[in-house]
């Protein structure tokens, strides 16, 4: 008779842990914020097309415009498809101190903000590192600044 007892009391027990455990859905999101260094108002200009380039950063948005075509905007806190936003930021930044950001799964902007001398004047820029194509592992800097020149 108590090994009968000792049965339902452990399967009482058994039943009594599953009914009291609880499963949450995971439905975090993953929200992408631009760094603080490269916020603000950035502009290049293209000595070939005599044009600019605008670039404008906050703290969940990335907007780009070349003169001639209508800029795209990109959003930190905006979700389509995923738990994951449009707008990806690496987390940390490369070897080299540039940071990663970009629409997600597409090409990336390769940015770093220095503090260069334009006509003996100390002007903080974004330096921007592009992969040079067809020509190996050698890359193109451009430089944004924060006024048209």
């Amino acid at each position: 008779m108590s090994k009968l007892i000792k049965v339902f009391a452990a399967m009482a027990f058994i039943l009594l842990a599953f009914a009291t455990t609880s499963t949450t859905a995971s439905a975090k999101r993953y929200y992408s914020t631009v760094p603080k260094a490269l916020r603000g108002t950035w502009y290049e200009y293209n000595k070939d097309t005599y044009s600019y380039t605008k670039m404008v950063f906050s703290k969940q948005r990335f907007y780009y415009k070349l003169s001639s075509f209508k800029g795209i905007s990109l959003y930190g806190n905006q979700f389509h498809h995923s738990n994951h936003s449009d707008l990806y930021v690496a987390s940390k930044r490369t070897k080299r101190g540039y940071y990663k950001i970009g629409p997600r799964h597409s090409d990336d902007l390769y940015l770093k903000p220095v503090v260069i001398y334009d006509r003996g004047k100390r002007v903080h820029a974004l330096k921007d590192m592009s992969p040079d194509m067809g020509f190996g592992t050698t890359y193109v800097y451009a430089y944004h600044y924060k006024h048209k020149a």
